[in-house]
């Protein structure tokens, strides 16, 4: 048996990758106690999704005062960590593809690429996707619909869309910033400009329409930027999902809403996992106090894998005209420790819940955030 990245599966290796998931279950633990769920957790240095199941151990953080998650993974899953770092480790999808070429990359994806995965991947929580794009008869808010078009698209067009928002504006989705006379700024999609008024769809609320008096504003700035930042794509697992993805994206502007509504996956396989018990039972202030050198560091590592593509850092602006630049801006969540992570945990306007990321991790990017910027 093959993986799917060329490697064997032999009976050896199977027993071996059973005899690692044994291991992780207590003596006193029956199977009847492990459950079947679908978590967050980071693979290949990305937050992926993935399918574990979960058994009750002991607290892993002196300051959680309740029982952790223990995660045991499915033999493929195992298998897949183990050989992931050495498959993607040292370059990103986005890059890869785009060496490709657009034209190659669409002849890939018809190939090898599955549409009904591929949807439970456009409709996950955390990827956002559905939360810009219609894919129904309805309109979108931040975003085209990409199962509605009034000529159907190249499919290289749409491998180049995906791949590199901002190189192809649709028209109609230009991104608007405007400064308010109060210092307050708000992005979107313009809908509507007059001499006395502009009306927009704002990014941070959903696509909220909203109005303002010209005379109330400071400044106006067009920008050439997609509200979809680069490097989305990065967040995949691999090179495959990535193909899933563009398939489901082909065959949806090719077929229509119909075809859309027969890949439209159940909730249980695109929403987000709930919050673990031990989040209620935080220490928080604990915590706060503990972090140190170490912490920032690790957080340092975190925030450059995951953060900074959106968010920029001190020499370059992020991707995503949304996203605060934490050098300049001002947290409209708040800035202090406990508020930082909530935000990371429940979200906030286009960011959607960091549920990969454990307790530590949280309190590590945020050390890192407050101290370096």
């Amino acid at each position: 048996m093959e993986t799917g990245d060329g490697t064997v599966l032999t009976p050896q290796l199977f027993a071996t990758i059973e005899k690692h998931n044994a291991s992780r279950i207590e003596p006193k633990e029956t199977l009847g106690a492990v459950r079947p769920r679908v978590f967050a957790m980071e693979t290949c240095d990305r937050p992926a999704i993935i399918t574990v199941r979960q058994c009750v151990s002991k607290p892993t953080n002196k300051h959680t005062d309740t029982t952790m998650p223990k995660f045991m993974l499915p033999p493929l899953m195992l298998l897949a960590l183990l050989s992931c770092q050495s498959a993607y480790g040292q370059s990103d999808i986005s890059a890869q593809l785009r060496q490709m070429g657009s034209v190659r990359v669409a002849s890939e994806t018809m190939k090898r690429g599955d549409a009904a995965r591929g949807a439970i991947l456009f409709h996950q929580a955390q990827y956002q996707c559905s939360k810009c794009h219609s894919v129904g008869q309805q309109e979108s808010s931040l975003g085209p619909n990409l199962a509605v078009w009034e000529k159907t698209p190249e499919r290289s067009y749409l491998i180049e869309s995906i791949l590199q928002p901002s190189a192809k504006l649709r028209d109609g989705y230009q991104t608007v910033t405007v400064l308010t006379d109060e210092g307050l700024q708000h992005t979107g999609i313009l809908v509507a400009k007059t001499p006395q008024q502009i009306t927009l769809r704002d990014a941070a609320e959903d696509g909220r329409e909203k109005k303002f008096n010209t005379s109330e504003l400071d400044d106006i700035t067009v920008s050439d930027k997609s509200i979809m930042p680069e490097g989305l794509v990065d967040q995949l697992a691999g090179v495959a999902q990535f193909y899933d993805l563009a398939k489901y994206v082909i065959e949806i502007s090719e077929q229509g809403p119909a075809h859309a509504a027969k890949l439209q996956p159940p909730k249980s396989l695109t929403e987000l996992p709930p919050l673990p018990e031990y989040e209620a039972k935080i220490d928080h202030a604990g915590m706060i106090a503990d972090l140190d050198d170490d912490s920032f560091d690790r957080g340092e590592k975190i925030y450059n894998r995951v953060c900074a593509n959106c968010h920029g850092t001190h020499d370059r602006a992020g991707s995503l005209p949304t996203s605060p630049r934490f050098a300049e801006s001002k947290l409209k969540n708040g800035s202090d420790p406990y508020r930082m992570y909530q935000t990371l945990t429940h979200g906030y306007g286009l960011m959607v819940a960091q549920r990969w990321m454990v307790p530590q991790q949280k309190y590590d990017v945020i050390n890192y955030i407050r101290r370096e910027y």
